[in-house]
C-alpha cells in the first residue's frame, strides 16, 4: 500500500515508508502494545503501512493482531489499499503536534460490539522526541 499522505488543511506531506516493516520478521521485531485493561487486553502486535507475519497468529494480511492472555488471536484490521486509510491528526491536546491517523478496517468480528475490528493509529510529530506506543 501506498505510506504517503498530504494532510488537507495544512498541506504538510508525510511519507511513513520507513516505519513499515517487512512481513516476515518475528513477532518481536513488529511495533507492540500492551493493554492490560478492560475487555481489549492483550498485546497488540501492528506494523505501519504493512502486514504482520501471521506464519502463526492472525489472518493473513492483518496489520495489527491481538494476542490475549490465553492465547486466542484476532485481526484488528488489514493493511492493504482496500481497507487501510490516512487522515489528518492533528495531535493530543497536550502537545497538539501534527501527524497523521492510520486507521485499518475489515478485522475479525467482534460479538461484544457486532462490528469487525478495526485500529485507529495516530501518528504524531515531535522533533526532538523518541518514537513511542501511547494507546
Amino acid at each position: 500500500m501506498d505510506c504517503t499522505y498530504t494532510d488537507s488543511n495544512s498541506g504538510l506531506f508525510y511519507n511513513l515508508t520507513s516505519l513499515a516493516l517487512d512481513d516476515n520478521l518475528p513477532l518481536s521485531q513488529y511495533y507492540y502494545y500492551n493493554d492490560t485493561t478492560g475487555n481489549a487486553a492483550g498485546n497488540y502486535i501492528l506494523n505501519i503501512c504493512n502486514s504482520v507475519n501471521t506464519a502463526r497468529y492472525c489472518a493473513e494480511g492483518t496489520g495489527v493482531c491481538q494476542i490475549t492472555q490465553t492465547g486466542t488471536d484476532y485481526s484488528c484490521g488489514i493493511a492493504n489499499s482496500t481497507y487501510a486509510s490516512f487522515s489528518d491528526y492533528g495531535g493530543s491536546a497536550s502537545n497538539n503536534s501534527q501527524g497523521v491517523q492510520l486507521t485499518y478496517t475489515n478485522g475479525q468480528f467482534c460479538n461484544g460490539v457486532g462490528a469487525a475490528r478495526r485500529t485507529i493509529i495516530n501518528i504524531g510529530c515531535d522533533e526532538g522526541s523518541e518514537p513511542y506506543i501511547t494507546s
